[in-house]
């Protein structure tokens, strides 16, 4: 088993990422809802069943404490306004985490993932001297999620064919990595 993760927020110039709180249900449930944010992602579900936010929710703590996941919500520092949600996977290799993210239609195009993701890169690869790479995947008609990645620092290794499932729908995905000594290169 996996050491348990410390309950932390950070931030980044516009953003705070924290963790989702059960007062964010009802964002969380708006926001998936919408078949455009839905569809972006592997794993959530459209139609968006009713009451779904805050019972994904209520696994966050114990994910965290198994050492398997951290999900953070991305709230706008000075409102605490809930825009989306990032989260960092720990897999089978203690030295390598999966990002993921989303964030409300109506925020598209405002530079949100993007600012997410480098301040989380930051985070983990701070946090933990071990840790060496960082992946991320993007579905090949999703390129606004691979230009996220790409102006994160992230390189593209590759396309992955059937590489991840849409829910049950096997789909190809574009595998895209940070690693410490490009991390290192990018702040000096």
């Amino acid at each position: 088993m996996a050491a348990a993760i410390e309950e932390t927020t950070f931030e980044s110039e516009r953003f705070r990422m924290r963790p989702m709180r059960p007062e964010d249900a009802e964002l969380v449930q708006q926001y998936v809802s919408d078949p455009e944010v839905a569809l972006t992602t592997g794993e959530i579900p459209h139609p968006y069943p009713d009451g779904a936010a805050i019972e994904w929710i209520s696994t966050h703590d114990d994910l965290r404490k198994k050492g398997q996941l951290e999900i953070f919500a991305i709230v706008e520092r000075d409102s605490d306004l809930l825009v989306g949600a990032i989260d960092l996977r720990r897999g089978e290799f203690a030295h390598i985490h999966e990002v993921g993210y989303w964030v409300a239609r109506e925020q598209w195009g405002r530079g949100i993932c993007t600012e997410a993701v480098k301040a989380l890169v930051d985070f983990a690869f701070e946090r933990d001297e071990k840790l060496m790479r960082i992946f991320a995947y993007s579905f090949p008609e999703n390129p606004a999620s691979a230009r996220v990645q790409e102006k994160a620092g992230f390189q593209r290794e590759g396309l992955l064919r059937h590489g991840l499932v849409r829910l049950t729908e096997p789909r190809d995905a574009f595998l895209s990595a940070i690693v410490r000594e490009d991390w290192l290169e990018k702040r000096s």
